[in-house]
């Protein structure tokens, strides 16, 4: 502090070698160390141990850094020559040395501008990472502190070699982070920060319904026992319920009791922007989520959990099932996953937004969607996937990328499982031809809260081949075809009589028909898409 502060400059480029700021990186460099600081500021002394100028793995942690991008504008010309051909030569580069424009608007700050270049692609999300090791942001010198002592030996809490079982979770992204960890089928059990002194963990055994949360909360814990999870567990309650800082570090060691699967179990509020960014590693790892318990705050209920739970070791988790299911166009997107004949089931996505929590035992009532309160109605048999795995969605239908791509993997009871998405009927988003093509089953409407429905479910056995529709139109005892349709606009209903089963397909993807099985009588609706009615029916 006697020799004044220290200045930290410094410039991040693409991974791409054709994007400007990486062919001109050189001249960035020149201009930050050797015109802008050396000549114009005088700054020529580096900081003791390290170097004036390098690559961030060299340099000392810092809180933050000032940062310069190049803007670049090249002029080319093209010349034709007859005999030679075309010929392009860049002849005028225009390079303008400006702030960096970080992301959220957060200007002349390499941390913000490298998280920009994560979100444009231009580097990778573990280069991003990286960079939290030497560039902390404010107030997190005492967690890098904390960091260095421990890469040198010196750190709080247990030695790893004590525990069968240690899991290092990432640094918390979150400005709040609310959590809890329990672990089933261990002797022992324990947890603890290296940088946020003032977050401890009480380990608290044979974990039950009216267990209290967090040391500085009243709340306690309900549905422990309906859920399956971690009842009779080791709970490590954290003495925080939320002010725990971002990039703080938590560790977990368990000793197995040699009679048992070991499992760590991470317990998240669902829907609930303070999960730590914990949410992608859990995710990768096959942490795999659940629904439940529920916390209260005296009877009144605070909110759900999701909890993510792994076994251990490694090779626990065998799924014998993976599919991948057609991507959606981007449009509204609402739909929901479900399996049958499987002991685990777990979806993952590639939109960061979409996430699957497990519910067992799939029936009327059970939630839809984490962002909604919707609950289904109307389920009834295999076909919809009543008694199944229901993979619920983190969200309703907005904001799901187009292109997405959505993975299931099960470890089935016999060698198949039946996997079935659910499909709203006007919010399919372009997947009318995977779901009309003949190689799904076919349920009846089914629906949720006010709108009983509007749900489809469609379902294929796995990894057999492709079942057939339930009632094909090619072996029904007799079919008709229609001639195309003429006119702009069609208005029309179909009616069968004395007829066992009865189907109708069309060419046009948004053109469906569901069967009334019941008798067609005076009130029975006309259209999907319209409240009219039948009258004068004899």
């Amino acid at each position: 502090d006697g020799e004044g502060a220290i200045h930290c400059h410094g410039l991040a480029y693409s991974n791409d070698a054709s994007d400007a700021e990486t062919r001109y990186m050189g001249n960035n460099l020149f201009f930050v160390s050797m015109f802008d600081h050396l000549y114009q500021r005088g700054y020529a002394r580096e900081v003791p141990g390290a170097p004036m100028c390098g690559c961030v793995e060299q340099m000392p942690v810092v809180t933050r850094s000032d940062c310069t991008q190049v803007d670049v504008t090249e002029t080319f010309t093209f010349d034709y020559d007859p005999l030679a051909g075309f010929s392009v030569t860049v002849s005028d580069v225009d390079i303008e040395f400006n702030a960096c424009q970080g992301l959220n608007n957060k200007n002349n700050d390499l941390s913000a501008y490298v998280a920009r270049l994560e979100t444009e692609g231009k580097v990778t999300l573990a280069q991003k990472n990286e960079l939290k090791k030497y560039l902390v942001e404010n107030g997190n010198c005492d967690n890098a502190i904390e960091r260095n002592l421990a890469s040198k030996g010196i750190s709080r809490g247990f030695s790893p070699d004590y525990y069968d079982i240690v899991v290092e979770f990432p640094a918390t992204e979150t400005s709040q982070f609310v959590h809890g960890i329990c672990v089933v089928g261990a002797t022992e059990a324990h947890a603890f920060s290296d940088t946020d002194d003032n977050l401890f963990y009480q380990p608290i055994s044979n974990f039950q319904n009216g267990e209290k949360l967090w040391g500085d909360r009243t709340y306690t814990v309900t549905g422990v026992e309906e859920a399956g999870l971690c009842e009779s567990g080791i709970f490590l309650q954290p003495n925080l319920h939320k002010a725990i800082d971002t990039f703080t570090d938590i560790t977990v060691g368990a000793n197995s009791n040699g009679n048992d699967d070991l499992s760590i179990c991470i317990m998240l509020f669902d829907n609930d922007s303070r999960n730590g960014g914990w949410i992608d590693f859990l995710t990768e790892n096959r942490f795999l989520p659940r629904v439940g318990p529920t916390s209260l705050n005296g009877e009144n209920v605070l909110k759900e959990f999701n909890t993510y739970c792994k076994t251990f070791p490694d090779d626990k988790y065998d799924p014998d099932i993976t599919y991948t299911f057609p991507s959606p166009n981007g449009e509204r997107f609402t739909h929901g996953l479900c399996v049958m004949g499987a002991t685990t089931a777990f979806a993952y996505s590639s939109d960061p937004d979409l996430h699957y929590s497990m519910i067992p035992d799939f029936k009327d009532g059970v939630r839809g969607w984490s962002d909604r309160t919707y609950k289904y109605t109307g389920v009834n048999g295999p076909e919809m996937c009543e008694g199944g795995m229901y993979l619920r969605p983190s969200v309703v239908k907005s904001g799901i990328d187009a292109g997405t791509e959505i993975v299931l993997e099960a470890t089935s009871l016999n060698g198949s499982v039946t996997a079935c998405m659910f499909l709203y009927y006007t919010q399919r988003a372009g997947l009318d031809e995977f779901v009309l093509n003949g190689s799904y089953m076919e349920s009846q409407r089914f629906g949720f809260d006010s709108k009983p429905d509007v749900m489809t479910s469609y379902c294929k056995t796995l990894p057999q081949e492709p079942t057939a529709a339930p009632i094909p139109v090619l072996l029904h005892e007799y079919v008709e075809h229609f001639p195309a349709t003429s006119t702009s606009q069609f208005v029309h209903a179909i009616c069968v009589l004395g007829a066992s089963t009865v189907d109708a397909t069309s060419s046009d993807p948004d053109l469906q028909y569901t069967v009334m099985r019941s008798s067609f009588q005076n009130g029975t609706k006309l259209w999907d898409n319209r409240s009219y009615t039948v009258g004068d029916v004899v």
